[in-house]
């Protein structure tokens, strides 16, 4: 994650599990993330405490896997603080639904304690439902970097750059708490959201097949009538390319506004764009007066004249 200092002697407060509950990553309560390798390695060097590596042979192969010290506490058991993937990716929209989950409770507590060190330095938190979620440092930073992507990106698709913008920075905001998760981890999910503008893989696939954007016309895993087709692994591939991630966003809000053309502009309505960029597409056609929600008026509010400041006057 952006901006820790990590230390060694740590503790885990919380683990992350994918299918049939295998350890995928072990946090410490110094925030840092480490695959099951890089746990055993550095439990072995006596780097982690309250855990020790152990041998068993499962399905003919030796494994080797870490467990808990024999203690009078059961919340030091490795399994009281493990949290399936799918689960944590899932409650990112909102964190408060694992705040019974002893590991994740702990992690946002550490989280946020971190968040506060910034804030105490003078540096301003952006909120989101009344939660520091990450500083705005990271995100100004983050967009000005990307500057060369979006504006290209809006022209192509002719929308609003400053909406672009803003939908960035939105999406690196919320999940930022998430950026723990490495790349292996997310291809364990069924349809994750990657990249800076947290494009969900099938919004992707959706995009190529409708003819909105191919990352790569030469590749004929990629052509309309192939892409349902192609592996996860290959659209990742693409689609957490910077420049293909802002360019798939950008494609997206195009969507949206052709999807609702009929029944109302929503154009130059960055809050409702905001409110339905990252919904679920119901199927069913659009019609009448849409309304935003929470995220999409915190958008424009908010996010929409941070965008337009980092991104300044278009050429």
């Amino acid at each position: 994650m952006s901006g820790f200092c990590y230390t060694a002697f740590v503790k885990i407060v919380l683990v992350v599990t994918g299918a049939k509950r295998t350890n995928l990553l072990f946090v410490t309560r110094d925030l840092h993330a480490y695959p099951l390798d890089e746990a055993l390695n550095l439990v072995e060097k006596g780097l982690i405490e309250g855990v020790h590596a152990v041998r068993a042979r499962i399905s003919n192969r030796i494994r080797r896997y870490l467990r808990a010290n024999p203690n009078e506490d059961d919340g030091d058991n490795l399994d009281a603080v493990a949290l399936s993937v799918h689960r944590l990716f899932r409650a990112v929209e909102d964190v408060t639904a694992l705040f019974d989950h002893p590991g994740f409770r702990e992690y946002w507590r550490l989280y946020t304690d971190y968040l506060k060190d910034f804030q105490a330095r003078g540096d301003e938190i952006i909120s989101i439902d009344g939660l520091y979620r990450t500083p705005k440092k990271f995100v100004v930073e983050r967009l000005r970097d990307h500057r060369q992507h979006v504006i290209p990106a809006a022209r192509r698709f002719a929308i609003d750059p400053y909406t672009l913008g803003a939908i960035v920075i939105d999406e690196c905001a919320r999940y930022s708490v998430l950026d723990i998760l490495t790349d292996d981890i997310l291809l364990t999910l069924r349809n994750p959201s990657v990249g800076i503008a947290q494009v969900a893989l099938e919004t992707a696939r959706t995009l190529i097949k409708a003819g909105y954007y191919n990352p790569d016309p030469a590749d004929p895993r990629l052509s309309a009538g192939r892409i349902d087709a192609a592996p996860r692994e290959l659209l990742y591939a693409y689609v957490v390319i910077p420049k293909h991630n802002i360019r798939f966003a950008a494609a997206r809000v195009r969507f949206l506004i052709d999807r609702w053309a009929d029944a109302f502009n929503i154009s130059d309505r960055p809050d409702i764009i905001g409110t339905l960029y990252s919904a679920k597409d119901s199927g069913k056609q659009p019609r009448g007066n849409p309304e935003p929600n929470a995220r999409g008026r915190q958008i424009q509010r908010e996010f929409y004249p941070l965008a337009r400041s980092i991104l300044g006057p278009l050429p």
